[in-house]
């Protein structure tokens, strides 16, 4: 399974709160000039892998006995932070744009989450869904959706931003803080141990103007985020196109091969030949796709086997149970089981 990667902004803003807890605590061991400044747009397609995120993490809590600092990092957040990205947004025409940007280019490289920003009725909503069942990355959870409004109030000005207030924010997991703090932060109803991560917005916040719009600069930001997006994807093999073009489509149906071909420009034949030069091929690839996103979904208890074998396109529960237990000498049942008990 490939190591799941994100933006290496978190490894700035992480790394930056680190070093002020050891600051305050007078016992700080780290050094700045060690640290890597990939604000850069030019450093972009470095990510950082995501154990390299819980491990910042893991060093801020034992550093401080608090889980809730993501929600500091974000009130803090400038667009300076997010480089490229965080000037384009800021010369926005509106907040629909910003956040419509912000799940294009933002999370373009947070390949341990799949981000989803879309209006129902008289509400927008931004929707954050981890691809990784892990305690650690809840916390970066939490900073997207704080980040996500501080910057917004940070858009419209000082004099509209008490006007940007969400109408309520969704957590999958249970408070890191007294409830208290969320409500202050976010001014708005909290609720956890939800169905989904999502902060909701209603449809008059996002009529706010941006204050600094520049469709100028604008356009020549946008741009240079499409040549760093072109400069990433240049840089997959072949291999890594194909695992994420078949995690997109999944949904509708494993895409065959032939179809797949054809979405590439390629001959069956010469797909083939391409990743045999890679070692692999596309069977072994949809494989390694499933899997991932198996042992994500079958944690859930909210999702039937049945359910899951389905969506990736199995023919029936039993052939998707075999496949399970060859990945992990497992059942999925089993498996749900002992990831329940740990």
């Amino acid at each position: 399974m490939n190591e799941l990667t994100l933006s290496p902004m978190y490894g700035v803003l992480l790394s930056n709160y680190l070093i002020k807890v050891k600051r305050d605590q007078a016992v700080s061991t780290l050094s700045e000039s060690a640290l890597k400044d990939v604000n850069d747009m030019a450093l972009y397609t470095s990510r950082i892998s995501q154990v390299g995120v819980e491990a910042l993490i893991k060093d801020i809590f034992e550093a401080t006995g608090d889980m809730s600092f993501g929600l500091d990092i974000g009130k803090t957040a400038h667009p300076s932070d997010y480089g490229t990205v965080g000037y384009t947004l800021m010369n926005c025409s509106s907040l629909f744009q910003v956040f419509d940007y912000a799940a294009k280019y933002k999370h373009a490289s947070n390949k341990a989450f799949k981000i989803l920003f879309t209006k129902q009725n008289n509400f927008y909503r931004f929707r954050i869904d981890s691809l990784v069942e892990t305690q650690w990355l809840k916390v970066i959870i939490e900073l997207d959706f704080v980040t996500a409004l501080y910057l917004s109030r940070f858009f419209v000005g000082v004099d509209k931003a008490k006007k940007v207030i969400p109408y309520v924010v969704n957590f999958k997991h249970e408070p890191f803080a007294n409830i208290d703090k969320y409500h202050r932060i976010f001014g708005c109803e909290v609720k956890f141990n939800q169905a989904i991560n999502e902060i909701v917005f209603p449809q008059s916040v996002f009529d706010i103007p941006i204050r600094s719009a520049n469709s100028k600069l604008f356009k020549l930001m946008e741009s240079k985020l499409v040549q760093a997006q072109k400069g990433i994807e240049e840089k997959l093999s072949l291999k890594q196109k194909l695992n994420q073009y078949i995690q997109d489509n999944i949904e509708s149906g494993v895409p065959s091969l032939t179809s797949t071909a054809n979405d590439f420009n390629m001959s069956v034949s010469s797909l083939k030949s391409h990743l045999k030069t890679e070692k692999t091929n596309y069977s072994h690839i949809v494989d390694e796709v499933r899997k991932s996103i198996a042992l994500k979904l079958v944690l859930d208890p909210e999702n039937s086997i049945l359910e899951i074998s389905m969506y990736l396109g199995f023919s029936n529960s039993s052939t998707f149970n075999r496949a399970f237990k060859r990945w992990t000498n497992l059942t999925p049942v089993r498996y749900r089981k002992l990831g329940a008990t740990s």
